[in-house]
């Protein structure tokens, strides 16, 4: 079995914690070092190959140590103790970032669940990011399934600017909900970015083995700042235009456009209660019974929050 910590990657350089199926350390060495963890040298089952440090334990030291070889690849020998097919072919993850919009700088929660799954004994996911406007925290976990056994707790394997891997091994659970938040913190003002789950594996309690390929991701915007009414586009148009506003708090909303005589000719939002959040509506340049208007001068004004008022000229051209 010490063939396992005896292989070099492209560089020559030895790497520990290889010790799966394939060429690479990555959640399936995980789920087979994850059950020797604990294991001291007076145990029956005690295997100096997951003994990384080595201190006749296999403990935290060694977890850091396998965490730092997490993502090498071998070159040379084969591996050794394959593992088999897992029960969990249809699981998926799935990812949601909740309905209220976080203000720059306060925390971003992306809940992770698993669906369809059979039963879950460990999993691993890779998560992707644009480090230029998230920054990520730390995984959190509430009523885990996993149980409260050491490596239950979801661990952070990599951390390299944009993209996190995280993993967890414990109890046998067939149904319930993995209670995972991996919890984000916005640097600037996102109007429209997406945190995407690449990759992922699963063990389930049979020690087979489901990996998860189809990438699923979801879009993040932090609330808006400040108030504001943009300039529609195109301008001119002809027969449509985009008009786009943002709101820093929830109220009242009206959206209206003007003739050049201060007429309102279409209401193209009628005093609604809008969330805080970011606005576009289309405009087909027509009136409110639904007539097409003549080429001209208009303006489209918004009042929100009864605080808010701007108004942008455009040009229709027919």
């Amino acid at each position: 079995m010490a063939i396992r910590n005896n292989v070099v990657d492209a560089d020559g350089q030895r790497i520990l914690g290889l010790f799966g199926a394939d060429t690479r350390v990555d959640y399936d060495d995980f789920f087979i070092f994850g059950d020797h963890f604990g294991l001291t040298a007076d145990s029956e089952t005690f295997d100096s190959a997951f003994d990384l440090s080595p201190n006749n334990v296999v403990d935290f030291d060694d977890f850091f140590i396998f965490a730092d070889n997490f993502g090498r690849e071998m070159v040379g020998v084969g591996k050794v103790v394959p593992t088999m097919a897992g029960l969990n072919s249809d699981a998926r993850f799935y990812l949601d970032a909740g309905t209220e919009l976080p203000a720059v700088g306060a925390e971003l929660i992306i809940a992770v669940s698993l669906e369809d799954f059979v039963e879950v004994r460990g999993y691993g996911l890779t998560v992707e990011f644009d480090a230029e406007l998230l920054e990520f925290v730390e995984p959190r976990v509430v009523d885990n399934i996993l149980g409260e056994t050491d490596l239950a707790a979801p661990q952070v394997f990599s951390q390299t600017d944009g993209r996190i891997a995280i993993a967890a091994l414990g109890n046998t659970a067939s149904d319930g909900d993995l209670g995972l938040n991996l919890v984000f913190r916005a640097k600037q003002e996102i109007e429209d970015s997406y945190i995407e789950l690449t990759n992922g594996a699963l063990q389930d309690g049979t020690y087979g083995l489901n990996q998860i390929t189809s990438p699923v991701s979801v879009r993040i915007e932090t609330r808006p700042e400040a108030y504001a009414l943009r300039e529609n586009y195109p301008n001119p148009f002809n027969p449509e235009t985009t008009i786009k506003y943002q709101l820093p708090e929830a109220g009242q909303v009206r959206l209206e456009v003007y003739n050049m005589l201060g007429q309102v000719v279409k209401t193209l939002v009628d005093n609604q209660f809008q969330n805080a959040g970011r606005y576009t509506l289309q405009w087909d340049a027509t009136n409110n019974s639904g007539q097409p208007l003549s080429s001209g001068v208009y303006f489209y004004r918004v009042v929100a929050g009864g605080e808010f008022q701007s108004h942008k000229k455009m040009l229709l051209l027919k």
